[in-house]
């Protein structure tokens, strides 16, 4: 057989192969549930890096509840040496081991709450505003916010934000962290939250209010604990607790006691004026709140005196005015009485 018949022939069959596509039938997820079943019945890397990348083309069912607090879960540890327990050795040769696996994993779940849930979309507003309807996700985005075991003066899962990390998604959550804990003084609906009923808005600021405290620890994570110091906010005891609590248990450079601590010494502070010579901001927070209510309390109590001596002169004004009419009438009448 010459070359050129053999290159026709093959070049025959080339054209009559079909498209290895062509017997592919495509099955997509029609529900969360599909998904969810999906996920739970496989253990390959793979697979599962693939249904979370999934995630990121689906729109509708970013408002289940059940999806966000999820990922939530599985993103827990994404930045911490969370899953140090291993066999010692790779999964197959060269292949990554069951705890970088695990933690690839907890990235990827991560970068798509970033995507699909922490982040803003359009107009500016956040995608997340939605979790305020419900307690339970509420309360599960506030665990994976929580402090970090050990006694470490740190947020869980927040490790990363404190460097100059040119990491996109650290620069989204940070963006997040910062709206979510201001929230808690500030509350202000985006636009496309205008619909909610009365019971609605009141819930989600109740929710706030009481989570107060652990969004101050979101505000020191995020090294912006003195903004509390910004706005003329009205802290409330428990908010104050939380910052004294602060302030005097963490351990400060202060001038020595003793000839014998140097030039100066590490401890916790006494008080919170203490606190404050060690720069402590939560202690200045307290402080000033205080010599703000003190204020307000001795303003108050001159403004109620001024009112009363206000109501008093107003008072004495209509008698003076009352007198007065009361006297022309007697005039009046003796006039008449006596044409």
């Amino acid at each position: 057989m010459s070359r050129e018949t053999n290159e026709k022939e093959l070049g025959v069959e080339a054209v009559e192969a079909k498209h290895p596509l062509m017997e592919f039938v495509p099955i997509v997820f029609n529900s969360f549930e599909e998904w969810l079943a999906k996920w739970n019945g496989t253990n390959y890397l793979a697979e599962k890096l693939g249904l979370l990348h999934s995630l990121t083309t689906k729109n509708g069912w970013w408002l289940e509840s059940e999806l966000v607090s999820l990922l939530l879960s599985v993103a827990d540890g994404y930045a911490n040496e969370s899953f140090v327990v291993d066999r010692g050795y790779s999964l197959y040769g060269g292949q990554p081991t069951e705890a970088e696996s695990r933690k690839s994993i907890a990235n990827k779940a991560f970068s798509v709450l970033c995507l699909k849930f922490f982040r803003k979309g359009k107009n500016n507003e956040p995608l997340w505003w939605w979790m305020f309807e419900y307690e339970v996700l509420f309360q599960k985005v506030l665990w994976f916010l929580r402090p970090s075991p050990g006694g470490l003066k740190r947020l869980y899962n927040c490790d990363c934000l404190r460097g100059s990390s040119s990491d996109h998604r650290q620069e989204i959550f940070r963006n997040f962290l910062r709206e979510f804990s201001r929230l808690g003084w500030d509350f202000r609906c985006p636009e496309s939250r205008r619909r909610w009923d009365e019971k609605t808005r009141d819930l989600a600021k109740q929710r706030l209010v009481a989570a107060r405290p652990q969004l101050i620890d979101v505000l020191r994570e995020l090294g912006e604990l003195n903004w509390l110091n910004g706005r003329d906010m009205r802290l409330d005891a428990e908010s104050v607790k939380r910052l004294t609590e602060m302030a005097l248990s963490d351990s400060l450079f202060l001038p020595p006691e003793k000839v014998s601590d140097g030039f100066n010494s590490l401890r916790e502070p006494k008080d919170l004026e203490e606190a404050v010579l060690g720069g402590s901001v939560a202690a200045q927070i307290v402080l000033l709140h205080q010599i703000k209510e003190d204020k307000r309390r001795r303003i108050s109590v001159l403004y109620e005196a001024s009112a009363r001596q206000r109501q008093d002169q107003q008072k004495t004004a209509e008698l003076t005015d009352i007198e007065k009419k009361k006297r022309e009438l007697d005039v009046r009448a003796r006039s008449l009485t006596e044409s």
